[in-house]
């Protein structure tokens, strides 16, 4: 997002002129007061990860997706950072699943989506609250992104439940790039919903190795929703989200890392009902990264506890709420240059999450509910992770790259208690500069 502003030219910056010039200074000033000056564009854009920050998360430059073979943006996603993607369903209005720490993220609900600074999931919508279009991104047209594991960063609220992809775009392209794609969409909705929030960060380096990130961020939304032939709903919610994090440097090389973080995200449904409650996390986190040089590891160990759990039953399009799920697994990142010309890059997550109290009613009374405590969440995979082997010759001249992406065993969301296997994609991608 770009804005451009416009200042008038005081008469003070004129102070320094001679006495035998003041009459024409003097004009100059009068005339200048009337008279406006454009200033430079200035980018407004949510702020990069720093890398000292008490949080695990990664930066992805241009280099690493500009070249790969990816067709769409959810491929750049599972090449590039080892994040969960799956497409869950075919026609109109549906978006893929970009999932994260085990959240199955419905439309992508889960993972808050911000380009050049402006959030892109839509707080209402006829497929899923939070519903957010990768289809927006353009894979040659990014700069940059960066990708933040669980609700860390103050900066962020709705929908940023399982973390968040702050992206930033080229200012300039050369060249000409074409591509056509089909479909059509409907929308009838009837509803509107108002937000805001409130947010404060400190950043303190308290020495040379020691960083210390406090924060927290107030929200309040309101829903007004209009059932066919059915009186207006109205409901408001509001929730504070604490943000504390600590980073230690012990060694020249070494820095350890621990976060406590609080987050949350609108409930699938409040289109209809907006008195259906916030989903929330507490997200703690601690971790080791390494690094020397080009070369980089970060070894982080993750458990988030939500409440207001809500799980969706495909037999009746509904939905249930109010249960409980925990969270909990171990994430691996490294970027390695082997020999000077060849790097190995690789983002692994390893995840257990199951519901701890959760309960889906029947619509016959005389059947018996169905117990999901204990059992896996839906939709979430044992592990999913990437790793890839780039070589590039002078200056990107030429490059090649080898990337194999996994998925581990699957709950699928229609049955309960069945996992489906994993499986590997393999992907192979070149270029030569001309």
């Amino acid at each position: 997002m770009s804005l451009t502003a416009s200042a008038t030219v005081a008469a003070a910056q004129h102070t320094g002129a001679t006495p035998t010039r003041r009459a024409d200074s003097a004009s100059t000033a009068a005339d200048s007061l009337g008279r406006q000056q454009r200033l430079k564009t200035v980018t407004i854009a949510a702020s990069p990860l720093r890398p000292d920050a008490p949080s695990n998360g990664i930066h992805l430059p241009a280099a690493r997706f500009t070249d790969m073979a990816a067709n769409s943006p959810w491929d750049v996603l599972r090449q590039a950072a080892g994040v969960e993607v799956h497409q869950q369903g075919q026609g109109p209005g549906f978006a893929s699943d970009a999932s994260m720490r085990g959240f199955s993220s419905d439309h992508s609900t889960d993972l808050a989506l911000w380009i050049d600074g402006v959030p892109i999931d839509e707080p209402v919508n006829g497929h899923a609250e939070g519903y957010a279009d990768w289809n927006l991104l353009f894979p040659r047209a990014i700069s940059g992104i960066d990708i933040a594991r669980g609700p860390t960063r103050v900066l962020f609220g709705d929908f940023a439940i399982a973390g968040s992809a702050n992206v930033q775009t080229k200012e300039r392209m050369r060249g000409s790039i074409v591509s056509f794609d089909g479909g059509s969409t409907a929308s009838a909705l009837n509803a509107r919903q108002g937000s805001g929030g409130l947010f404060a960060a400190l950043e303190s380096d308290r020495s040379r190795r020691f960083h210390v990130s406090v924060g927290a961020r107030v929200d309040q939304l309101s829903t007004t929703s209009v059932p066919d032939d059915a009186a207006s709903l109205h409901a408001s919610h509001g929730t504070i989200s604490p943000k504390l994090g600590l980073s230690a440097l012990f060694a020249d090389n070494a820095t350890a890392f621990a976060n406590v973080s609080r987050g949350f995200k609108s409930t699938d449904g409040t289109i209809s009902d907006p008195t259906l409650p916030l989903i929330q996390t507490w997200a703690y986190e601690t971790g080791v990264r390494l690094h020397r040089g080009e070369a980089s590891a970060t070894l982080a160990v993750y458990r988030m506890d939500v409440n207001n759990e809500q799980t969706f039953d495909p037999l009746t399009e509904g939905s249930s709420s109010g249960g409980a799920s925990r969270r909990r697994g171990i994430e691996v990142d490294w970027s390695v240059p082997i020999v000077p010309t060849i790097t190995t890059h690789g983002s692994w997550s390893f995840n257990d999450a199951v519901y701890t109290s959760s309960v889906i009613g029947a619509d016959d009374p005389t059947a018996a509910p169905t117990v999901l405590s204990g059992l896996r969440v839906y939709n979430t995979a044992r592990y999913v992770g990437s790793a890839d082997a780039e070589w590039s010759k002078s200056d990107r001249f030429a490059t090649l790259r080898v990337v194999g992406t996994f998925i581990g065993s699957d709950a699928p969301f229609d049955e309960p208690g069945v996992e489906v296997g994993g499986y590997g994609l393999l992907h192979l991608s070149g270029s030569l500069r001309l």
